[in-house]
């Protein structure tokens, strides 16, 4: 088994369920680690990974994080089947000025 890690990925999307939320992008920033099956089946693009990832944002325009973590761990399994396990990690960096807050969600295969 090997590990792909992407840390800090970040750009902007809409995303959150406040009015400005929905009409102005602001920037989230991703952290994952995505265990899979290294070997018949080859490695895992990490440039393709982050574009997948960035894709089902910019696409989806998600209200809820939790829902955002969800559908980008299914979309990447169903794209790379060798994968057995996500830990990802979404946090926008600009609601608070005391904290960076987001979510975590983890799912194997």
């Amino acid at each position: 088994m090997m590990t792909l890690v992407i840390e800090d990925f970040s750009f902007e999307c809409i995303v959150g369920i406040l009015k400005e939320e929905r009409t102005k992008t602001q920037p989230i920033e991703i952290t994952a680690l995505i265990d899979y099956e290294h070997g018949n089946s080859g490695f895992l693009d990490y440039m393709k990974i982050c574009k997948e990832i960035k894709k089902e944002f910019v696409i989806k325009k998600f209200r809820l994080l939790e829902d955002a973590a969800i559908s980008v761990c299914n979309t990447l399994k169903s794209k790379n089947p060798q994968i057995l396990k996500i830990n990802i990690k979404i946090i926008k960096p600009e609601v608070r000025t005391d904290a960076r807050v987001g979510v975590a969600y983890e799912v194997e295969f």
